[in-house]
């Protein structure tokens, strides 16, 4: 045998068999508690519901936070324009011409873009400010909807565990017996 490789099992050790049971139980039989309350058609009514409720709390969370991040990426962009617009109180003579020929446009005119530009940019981070919080509140909603189908579910599954204890207890006098 080549280097480094090893065999699955040593030589003369039996095969590992499949122990596990089928994965079907015979009707009105259950294996566990699981199963038994998995059978229940007010359960089986339930589940998906949970599941989409669930999806679509988690769905509408992940879009709050692309547009939270929309919105920090806006206020970078707006810090940054402020923070250019405070820091030339003039520009050089020698960056005047350039800067023409760049843009343009003088360098005035260039001030008050930016300053126009940040109070554009100021309004629209408002806009989206108010957006999140009606998107929040949206979500809020979606998380009680879905926190209220998994309580209506767990609350049946609770209502059927004496069922089971009760299933279980004849099997146990059925196997004394």
């Amino acid at each position: 045998m080549p280097r480094g490789v090893y065999p699955r099992r040593k030589p003369g050790r039996p095969k590992k068999v499949d122990t596990l049971p089928s994965p079907t139980a015979p009707k009105g039989e259950f294996r566990n508690f699981h199963e038994f309350y998995q059978a229940d058609a007010v359960v089986q009514e339930l589940e998906p519901q949970c599941k989409k409720a669930v999806d679509q709390a988690t769905d509408a969370d992940m879009q709050l936070r692309r547009q939270t991040f929309k919105l920090q990426r806006l206020m970078l962009v707006r810090d940054l324009a402020l923070k250019a617009l405070n820091s030339t109180d003039g520009f050089e003579a020698s960056a005047i011409e350039p800067m023409k020929q760049t843009i343009g446009q003088e360098p005035d005119d260039l001030m008050s873009m930016l300053d126009m530009a940040c109070d554009d940019i100021s309004e629209l981070v408002y806009a989206m400010c108010e957006g999140i919080t009606n998107q929040r509140r949206g979500v809020q909603q979606l998380k009680e909807a879905a926190d209220s189908l998994q309580q209506k579910r767990n609350q049946r599954v609770n209502e059927l565990r004496p069922q089971w204890q009760e299933i279980e207890r004849k099997k146990e006098a059925q196997a004394s017996a």
